[in-house]
């Protein structure tokens, strides 16, 4: 072979060789590149995830400390537009709970508040309704929206962006926004926009939709969280309140029954363990159901308060007072030294509750009687100490109210004698033991009969009991009631049997108790009386005491008007004894004024009794009203009235109190003109 074909091979190889290496470095090349490109893909996406998982996460942590709406939407945007680079973030929000208008809720991003400003005074004025503008478009579909050029969008329509004027000034391009949901509700709108043309980006619009959805579920745990919390802050009060409604009183805030027995058991544990004594009071309101009867319930409610003020105020730092139902009232006095202690702050309680109360337009006297047990005398025990304090407290009320009682075992005798009493009036009621007996009045001048007074007395057992004894028993038990409608037939059916000159030139007067003026069928029982037995109206004259009058006096008067409209007539038994006043007293349908027994009895006793009587006789006078004189015993208590013109007088100087057959032979045999016995 030749050295040109050696050549020639040698070329050839040489060639092929270099050829392939090109192929493998071209290939080599291609492989790099291609890895290189690779790389720099999952570069990006480890960056995109990095920058997603760092966006997740810092939500996450922001999430763990409280805030509110406005904070987390702070947040938020400064996530979002630090992340994607765009300069301005917004947050619109439901107006109202029907989320139909959306309003500025005043939070932004922004990273040159300059440049933006017009923008974003424009979004602070403007509110969007759902489907108008950016937000409304948002709220109506409750998807997310991207607009790449905001001037092509508003030109399609000009309800899409209304802010386009402001945008353009302020070199805003593009712009997109996602609502934020909780609970399925939207509760805000998030807003962005960029000074740059941006198209549309679905991986990064459903970054942030992701995040968005996000943080919705972490305000609707942290709304969770906070409706928990405040269930329970609300379980925690709702017991709260029932361990107090348990133990004190709904209406005077004071403490109850229960709470006042578990005090005492302290102060009795404590008395025995220091040996001291300590002291029990009982309160009760005199009359006070009446106010109820009359005024009503509710300013009978308004004043239980009043008195629960003063009676804090009229006790000691270191005692205690509940409130133990109805208008009782109790009060436990720590260490007490002197047993004659709980008698001057039971007089200070009683002056306190002896200043007019001003309810609702109403000035309503009222006072206070109080039973009083010390510890150990008056009981060691619980059970012992409440009821001897109960004892006390009744023979208080029993003895003319007002007033205070210490337990003694002789007050305990006594309050067994008024049981029993109590016992025997309401069967008494059954066996028919009442009667009346009646006490004809005088006209000086005429020295004629003019009317009666009946009088309830009671025969037990062939002994008289004296209506000083049973008549305030009554009062307090409510018997009075049923005796006094048994008084006033009685009375009305004797009247028409008595001889004709009576009946038609005499009155009969029939006593009314505190508590009768307080019961609400007394008027129509009164009606009920006259019909049944036929009595006139204008014969029978109904005498009620001065301070009967004058305790609810709004009441009473409508009550004595109907009364007197009937055709009755109206008494003050034992004027001026009690506190009315004389503009008052001329506003009420009041016919006789009857002067109190015991000035006629201090007459030519006490000078200073002649001029009270003396007034009174003028006063009822220049009222046009009669004025009788009760209880005249003597010639010169007789002489002394004739000589001032008293109009008329009654008294056992002319006639004691007879039952019904003797009265009626009485007129009979005076023939209706009597003369001093």
């Amino acid at each position: 072979m030749s050295d040109e074909n050696l050549y020639l091979r040698a070329y050839e190889r040489e060639k092929k060789a270099r050829q392939e290496a090109e192929a493998i470095l071209e290939n080599t090349s291609r492989k790099l590149y291609l890895t290189n490109q690779q790389l720099e893909q999952q570069n990006k996406e480890l960056k995109a995830r990095g920058d997603e998982t760092d966006l997740f996460l810092s939500i996450a942590q922001f999430a763990q400390h409280e805030f509110h709406l406005k904070t987390a939407m702070r947040f938020f945007l400064k996530s979002i537009c630090t992340l994607c680079g765009w300069p301005v973030g917004h947050v619109y929000v439901p107006s109202d709970s029907k989320a139909k208008e959306l309003t500025s809720l005043g939070v932004w991003y922004c990273a040159d508040k300059k440049k933006f400003h017009p923008f974003q005074e424009k979004t602070r004025k403007i509110n969007f309704q759902a489907g108008y503008g950016l937000p409304g478009r948002i709220l109506l579909s409750g998807n997310s929206l991207w607009i790449t050029d905001i001037p092509s969008d508003a030109n399609q329509s000009s309800s899409n962006f209304p802010r386009a004027a402001e945008a353009q000034k302020a070199g805003i391009k593009s712009a997109f926004g996602v609502p934020i949901k909780c609970n399925s509700k939207i509760i805000a709108i998030a807003e962005f926009f960029s000074d740059h043309a941006h198209e549309t980006d679905d991986k990064f619009l459903s970054l942030v939709n992701s995040a968005a959805l996000q943080l919705g579920k972490l305000l609707e745990r942290r709304t969770a969280q906070d409706e928990l919390k405040e269930s329970y802050k609300q379980l925690k009060e709702y017991k709260s309140e029932l361990e107090h409604l348990a133990r004190y009183d709904s209406l005077t805030n004071l403490p109850n029954r229960l709470q006042f027995e578990i005090i005492l058991k302290r102060e009795i544990a404590k008395a025995q363990r220091h040996n001291h004594m300590f002291a029990l009071l009982m309160i009760d309101l005199d009359n006070f159901k009446a106010v109820n009867d009359t005024l009503g319930h509710d300013v009978g409610d308004l004043l239980l308060k009043e008195v629960s003020h003063r009676l804090q105020k009229g006790l000691r730092a270191e005692d205690f007072v509940a409130r133990l139902g109805g208008d009782e009232f109790a009060a436990i006095l720590s260490e007490i030294t002197d047993y004659h202690k709980p008698g001057l702050i039971a007089q200070k309680i009683k002056a306190l509750m002896k200043k007019p109360f001003h309810v609702r337009g109403y000035e309503i006297p009222i006072s206070a009687s109080i039973g009083i047990s010390c510890y150990p005398e008056g009981g060691e025990e619980t059970i012992s100490l409440t009821k001897n304090a109960d004892i006390a407290l009744y023979l208080a009320k029993a003895e003319g109210r007002d007033t205070h009682r210490y337990f003694t075992e002789d007050l305990d005798l006594k309050y067994q004698e008024r049981m029993r009493i109590e016992k025997n009036i309401r069967a008494a009621l059954k066996k028919e033991e009442f009667y009346l007996a009646y006490q004809p009045k005088i006209d000086l001048v005429t020295q004629k009969v003019v009317g009666a007074e009946a009088l309830l007395r009671w025969q037990l057992d062939g002994k008289t009991v004296f209506p000083d004894i049973f008549i305030p028993i009554a009062e307090e038990s409510g018997l009075i009631i049923k005796i006094g409608e048994w008084a006033l037939r009685e009375a009305c059916q004797q009247f028409m049997r008595f001889p004709s000159y009576f009946q038609k030139n005499c009155t009969l007067s029939v006593n009314l108790s505190p508590r009768q003026l307080s019961y609400k069928s007394l008027y129509k029982s009164v009606q009920e009386v006259l019909k049944d037995t036929g009595m006139p109206p204008s014969r029978l004259e109904l005498e009620l005491t001065e301070t009967a009058l004058m305790l609810h006096f709004q009441d009473t008067e409508k009550l004595l008007n109907k009364l007197s409209s009937f055709g009755l007539e109206i008494a003050i038994d034992d004027f001026g004894t009690g506190y009315s006043s004389l503009s008052r007293l001329k506003d009420l349908p009041i016919n006789t004024l009857k002067i109190d027994k015991t000035f006629i009895q201090d007459i030519g006793i006490i000078p200073d009794t002649h001029s009270i009587i003396k007034s009174i006789i003028v006063l009822g006078k220049n009222l046009g009203l009669n004025v009788v004189a009760e209880g005249v015993e003597t010639n010169e208590q007789l002489q002394f009235l004739i000589d001032n013109h008293c109009p008329q007088v009654q008294g056992y100087y002319f006639c004691k109190p007879v039952c019904a057959d003797d009265f009626i032979e009485f007129i009979k045999a005076s023939n209706g003109v009597l003369s001093p016995e």
